[in-house]
């Protein structure tokens, strides 16, 4: 076993993590629903007795806020902060049903609550009287619904994340990590095959609405091991609110779990909705409410980092600042370095954000495509116009989705072949692996996209690469592949063999003789052939001085 830092619990090789809270509890905390992701709250903000108990949409407001008293004895009250007010259940009943209000204290069994760890980062609660579960009337999701109590059923309704507040209203999480250099990223996303931009909960290729925990975190060691394979070690996952406030998030959790296990680092990162795509956080209570629930699990593990919103296109730089900085002012804890912050635009501009005072220390979110500018097939031109987006923050920047038709039988290694796709990915990767930057490929895996690397063999989860030569490009601009591949020589009958790695077929062995005295010069010589193997034969001339070789990428 092993301590996960800035943890109470332990964490398990294979088995989920879980961040978070020792019990018992003691101060101010707002309770989460994990099915609706609204908060408890005493209805108009009343301070009589008897005032009901809602579910509403959280708002910071001191009828959402209670302070938690334990009695030792692992019973604790309850106590609203606006009101001063106990919570309780109506009456002492205990009957399934009854209501649950607000009442001045008075140590009654029904004002006594027990809090115990689901172990999924959610808490069930029950009242000491009754014995039942504290949960939403009908498991509704709409604002108002009145609070009552039940016999315990494990549905996310009768669920709640319990989430510590600080005096001055800060969401207080479990402390991570600083995080690692931008260079050390890379890998690919992992996107629903429908549509990230969707409003319902979100199912990578290869997962299904009625997957459990444990399934979900079977087929991500498929997937994931597929992209260790290829030498990554990131994988970017998209979230909504659907994705996490509902009762799919207990399952979806698996993929986070099984990443960090196998020492992936994990982007999680928020796409909005195809009913208002709009590039714009449309439902702030409920944005934050998201990230509360993905932040308490998480942000204890150091392998996690947090993607605010992806591509957001709606917001002048002002504006898109005020949110970054809402964002950081609510999680004090998070370190920077585990913050990405996209660009401008479609995660564009860089230096828009990047300059900010506001974003200091934060990673920063870069996209490119080639159809972004149809008209181009040099790579030059993809090299160059990646550039002018991330400008001089190179160091801070990861190129988190870029990508080309990985299906159709392109050869990337063949030269640009005046292709807008192919000159695109091959400039982007050469940026990346001349400046040091991360990339993350768009799709690693996504069923139905061209541009994807892997497909999934049938319906199994077992994965095929679609394309060697663009993978080969891809491990090109992985700063990992900055070493040069080494080449063997042999003398046999009078002629050098010369090798070098099965993985750079493609690339060009070139050479130049010069005098002894000169050394090497600048004109280099393509060997004839050489780009369709990894082996050739060169007869040796005693006439010569010095030759040089060396490989080159087409």
């Amino acid at each position: 076993m092993s301590r996960i830092k800035g943890l109470s619990g332990l964490c398990l090789a294979g088995m989920a993590c879980f961040s978070g809270f020792s019990q018992p509890f003691s101060g101010t905390y707002e309770f989460v629903n994990a099915n609706s992701g609204m908060v408890l709250d005493v209805r108009s903000q009343a301070t009589t007795n008897g005032a009901p108990v809602i579910q509403w949409i959280g708002n910071g407001g001191g009828n959402q806020r209670w302070t938690i008293t334990d009695f030792g004895n692992g019973q604790y009250e309850i106590i609203n902060v606006h009101s001063g007010l106990a919570l309780e259940v109506t009456n002492q009943s205990t009957t399934p049903g009854a209501k649950v209000d607000q009442w001045a204290y008075s140590g009654a069994a029904n004002q006594r609550w027990t809090i115990s760890n689901l172990g999924n980062g959610n808490y069930k609660i029950l009242n000491v009287n009754s014995g039942l579960a504290l949960e939403v009337s009908g498991a509704s999701l709409s604002a108002g619904t009145g609070i009552d109590q039940s016999g315990w059923s494990g549905g996310a309704h009768q669920e709640w994340t319990i989430l510590p507040v600080n005096v001055t209203g800060t969401i207080m999480v479990a402390s991570g990590s600083s995080g690692t250099a931008a260079s050390n990223f890379r890998g690919f996303n992992w996107a629903d095959p429908g549509d990230n931009f969707q409003d319902g909960p979100l199912l990578l290729s290869g997962l299904s609405i009625g997957n459990n925990y444990a399934t979900v975190q079977s087929v991500a060691g498929v997937v994931l091991g597929a992209f260790q394979n290829v030498g990554a070690n990131t994988v970017r996952i998209p979230i909504n609110p659907q994705t996490v406030l509902g009762s799919w998030w207990a399952s979806y959790r698996g993929v986070v779990d099984q990443g960090t296990s196998m020492g992936m680092k994990v982007i999680i990162a928020v796409w909005t909705g195809s009913s208002a795509n709009n590039g714009m956080v449309n439902d702030t209570p409920t944005f934050f409410k998201m990230w509360d629930t993905v932040l308490t699990a998480y942000n204890g593990n150091g392998n996690v980092y947090f993607e605010l919103l992806n591509e957001p296109f709606g917001y002048s730089a002002t504006n898109w600042l005020n949110v970054v900085s809402s964002w950081l002012s609510r999680y004090p804890t998070v370190e920077k370095g585990r913050v990405f912050v996209g660009g401008t635009g479609y995660c564009q501009n860089i230096p828009a954000v990047a300059s900010s005072a506001v974003t200091q220390g934060c990673l920063y979110s870069v996209h490119d495509y080639g159809f972004w500018n149809s008209s181009d097939t040099s790579h030059l031109d993809f090299y160059n116009h990646l550039s002018g987006e991330v400008g001089p923050y190179a160091s801070r920047t990861v190129l988190t989705e870029f990508g080309a038709p990985m299906t159709t039988g392109l050869n990337y290694e063949g030269g640009d072949q005046s292709n807008n796709g192919i000159a695109s990915v091959n400039g982007f990767c050469d940026y990346c692996h001349d400046n040091q930057v991360g990339s993350v490929y768009w799709p690693g895996l996504r069923d139905g996209d061209s541009y994807s690397m892997f497909t999934r063999i049938g319906n199994t989860t077992a994965l095929s690469l679609n394309n060697p030569s663009g993978m080969s490009v891809v491990q090109y601009g992985w700063p990992i592949s900055s070493a040069p591949p080494t080449i063997r020589f042999a003398v046999s009958g009078g002629q050098f063999q010369i090798n070098w790695p099965a993985d750079h077929m493609g690339w060009l062995l070139q050479a130049q003789t010069n005098s002894s005295a000169n050394g090497l010069g600048p004109s280099w010589v393509t060997v004839a052939g050489s780009s369709n193997t990894n082996q050739v034969m060169i007869p040796i001339n005693s006439s010569n001085g010095s030759v040089f070789f060396r490989l080159a990428r087409p």
